[in-house]
């Protein structure tokens, strides 16, 4: 029988070191492309019809509606109509559409607020793509110039609520757009680059830089009215603050930066038993309570000039 130091000829140890080389260098690789393509992901537009229709979501008058955002490309959402003269545009977070946001369309619409729930350029039934940048900025304005001609809405009584990335967006427009008197964001994060870092911090060495990279081919401008240091020019106008308690996207401290950075007044709501979204099923007697007292309060009566 051939000894074992026969068997390993140099040719046998050349392979194998080429093959355990292979494997150091693949590997990383293989985390590193994952990471980038699970990010590029958020940015690649995937059409489809909300998961909630309207008769699914059980709001009278709702209907479905139209308007042009950036570029003149088609966005779509529902509308329910406006019974105590206010309203809120509400916008869904990244991957999502009109339809995540249907427990907040219900509990405003029930309590007499006209609600307009849209899909985000690329999203849903949204034409246009995803940047995350002026495009939205863009398309939520127009929002809010829908909702504020609608038969019966006062225009100086009007406010968003944004989830998630959505939030992103609102906190950025209402830093600029005085014409949102009140304005609630849940799940929000502070800023592009940290949370992405945050989100990819296991074996972050290789997946972060991967996940830096697709953000920026997606062109995504990461610089520009980021939250935590534009949400103190929401005042004087209210921001309520809005936090899952189990919320393992958007933890805690990232709540603090934001509300440590807005300004007075301001409130913070942390939503027991929820995680990211699922506020209303986690808290359905208190969260629904503390969403229409808000709006309530601040948009009751016209604000002053």
């Amino acid at each position: 029988m051939p000894s074992r130091s026969r068997l390993l000829q140099p040719k046998s140890l050349t392979a194998m070191a080429a093959l355990g080389l292979l494997l150091v260098l693949a590997v990383p690789a293989y985390v590193a492309v994952s990471a980038y393509r699970l990010e590029r992901a958020g940015f690649i537009p995937q059409p489809h019809p909300p998961r909630v229709g309207l008769a699914e979501l059980g709001i009278s008058g709702a209907r479905e509606v139209s308007f042009h955002g950036a570029g003149g490309v088609t966005l779509r959402g529902y509308y329910a109509p406006s019974r105590n003269h206010a309203a809120v545009v509400v916008t869904h977070g990244a991957s999502g559409e009109r339809s995540d946001m249907a427990d907040e369309m219900r509990i405003l619409a029930r309590a007499g607020f006209g609600v307009l729930a849209f899909d985000w350029p690329g999203h849903g039934e949204s034409e246009g793509g995803i940047v995350w940048g002026e495009p939205e900025r863009q398309a939520l304005q127009n929002a809010i110039s829908f909702v504020a001609t609608q038969p019966g809405v006062d225009r100086e009584r009007l406010g968003a609520f944004g989830f998630s990335m959505g939030g992103y967006m609102v906190t950025q427009v209402a830093s600029r757009d005085t014409r949102l008197r009140a304005v609630a964001v849940a799940g929000t994060p502070h800023d592009a680059i940290e949370h992405t870092r945050y989100e990819y911090r296991r074996l972050g060495f290789l997946r972060q830089p991967a996940a830096l990279l697709a953000i920026r081919v997606s062109g995504m401008p990461t610089r520009e009215l980021v939250p935590e240091r534009v949400i103190g020019a929401i005042a004087p106008r209210a921001l309520l603050l809005i936090e899952g308690a189990n919320d393992q996207q958007v933890p805690a401290w990232i709540g603090d930066r934001l509300f440590a950075a807005a300004r007075e007044p301001k409130q913070r709501l942390k939503v027991p038993g929820a995680g990211h979204g699922g506020y209303a099923a986690a808290d359905p007697v208190h969260y629904p309570a503390a969403l229409i007292a808000f709006f309530e309060q601040q948009l009751s009566v016209a604000a002053s000039p």
